[in-house]
């Protein structure tokens, strides 16, 4: 579809897609906060602006509505499990040895492990392994690291939350802006292309986050009230961020689920727990997916999968945030492109 400047406006929103790649790529370090509060912002400002709708507020007064909204549960999760998350961090970073012995224990059938003809005891492989993730991750895994990583984490989210608030409050503002760097004659082909991407990650990242959200909930249920595994605080949230990631992510976490299993009962409760989280896969992919995603959504996994790979390979974590994003847009841009 051309327009009065003789290219496509969307080509050139790609152009300027990739310049703003490059100064993404120089920046990077400083960005992640703004991408997260993005990404959420993206997420929650349906709810903002039905609020607004609906009760006719202004719109701070709907953002302010809203946090109050979202604290509730947080402030419930942080006062009953705040302290005990924070005592399995710490517990985790002082028993990583003696879990990983334990692991290797049930694994094996015994503190004996035969391996090339060669016996070696768990007790000095346990050790030996840990080194070598401590090397691989360029950091010692003990408390005082995990408490400094984890002031960094507090810091960090602190700053998120209030760009988060910026975000939401101003995002009409932003939108209504970024509209108009179009050239006046393009700005209604431009606006609808922008609706076009704005539908499509909308979609997707809300899908996505009632998927991560139902998963870490269940398995936290299920593995503190169930199995009384420990740390199933940690293990429900890493699981369920998992879902981010298409293909490889409940890839991963069915061989975490697995180890946890292993490490903390024998072949019957590892059998049980493998099960529970089979039916916990069935009921994402045949149950929850296509109800929160349904056909408004057209991203295949194998594109998301190399968006993050690539995101992630470029960018680190910032390329992981917006992975989803970026493809999105190339995908209407394409899609645009056929149509012409």
């Amino acid at each position: 579809m051309e327009h009065n400047g003789g290219e496509p406006t969307p080509w050139r929103f790609t152009v300027a897609l990739l310049i703003g790649g490059g100064l993404v790529y120089l920046l990077q370090g400083v960005l992640v906060p703004f991408a997260v509060a993005f990404i959420l912002a993206y997420i929650f400002t349906p709810a903002v602006d039905r609020l607004e709708r609906h009760l006719r507020l202004p719109r701070i007064v709907a953002v302010i509505l809203l946090f109050l909204i979202l604290a509730v549960p947080f402030a419930l999760l942080f006062y009953y499990q705040g302290p005990v998350l924070a005592q399995n961090v710490r517990h985790l970073a002082e028993d990583a040895p003696a879990q990983v012995t334990r692991f290797l224990t049930n694994l094996f059938g015994g503190e004996q492990v035969s391996f090339l003809g060669q016996s070696l005891d768990v007790h000095i492989v346990a050790p030996y392994l840990i080194t070598r993730l401590q090397d691989l991750l360029g950091a010692p895994l003990g408390v005082a690291q995990v408490a400094w990583s984890f002031m960094n984490v507090i810091m960090g989210a602190i700053f998120t939350v209030v760009v988060f608030f910026y975000f939401l409050a101003g995002g009409k503002d932003l939108i209504h802006g970024v509209v108009h760097l179009a050239p006046a004659g393009e700005r209604q082909q431009f606006h609808a292309f922008i609706h076009k991407v704005d539908s499509l990650i909308g979609s997707y990242l809300r899908g996505l986050a009632v998927i991560v959200v139902f998963a870490a909930i269940v398995v936290w249920i299920a593995f503190n009230f169930v199995f009384h595994l420990p740390y199933a605080a940690i293990l429900a949230l890493t699981i369920g961020l998992l879902e981010l990631i298409p293909l490889f992510g409940p890839i991963v976490s069915g061989v975490l689920t697995s180890i946890v299993a292993v490490t903390n009962g024998d072949l019957l409760f590892t059998l049980k727990v493998v099960v529970f989280y089979i039916v916990l896969r069935f009921t994402i992919d045949y149950a929850i997916s296509p109800i929160v995603f349904g056909k408004a959504v057209t991203l295949s996994p194998v594109v998301v999968l190399f968006a993050f790979l690539a995101g992630s390979t470029l960018f680190g974590f910032l390329g992981l945030l917006f992975a989803v994003p970026v493809a999105a847009i190339f995908k209407v841009v394409l899609d645009e492109r056929s149509a012409a």
